[in-house]
């Protein structure tokens, strides 16, 4: 708890790598991700990952092999599709003839 005279506030610090914010060490919380696996090693649950908000940072560790991996979290254009003729609207509707078709029944079958 700090008390800065007017202020009281509280943090909680359950992590292992640590932040400096205005003068004062917080800690990140870094955490495992049920179910994900190294791609490095193979191995299950040993992936903890955490963010930076600050550098806009997304970051994952094996803790059994010591890989790291970083990805950005800032939000990017979306890359623009390329046209091909299933995103592409028809010039012109389809051009086909009307016909009326008859369903007539088999004379031989017995069934109804």
């Amino acid at each position: 708890m700090l008390d800065d005279g007017q202020h009281k506030t509280l943090f909680f610090m359950t992590s292992l790598a640590g932040v400096t914010f205005k003068g004062i060490r917080v800690m990140t919380v870094k955490r495992f991700i049920a179910g994900a696996v190294c791609p490095r090693c193979n191995e299950m649950d040993k992936i903890r990952a955490w963010r930076d908000d600050d550098a806009e940072k997304q970051y994952r560790e094996c803790v059994a092999c010591g890989y790291t991996d970083e990805q950005s979290t800032s939000v990017q254009a979306q890359p623009t599709e390329i046209p091909t003729r299933v995103n592409t609207p028809h010039s012109s509707a389809p051009q086909a003839d009307e016909m009326v078709i008859n369903f007539i029944p088999n004379p031989g079958s017995t069934k109804h």
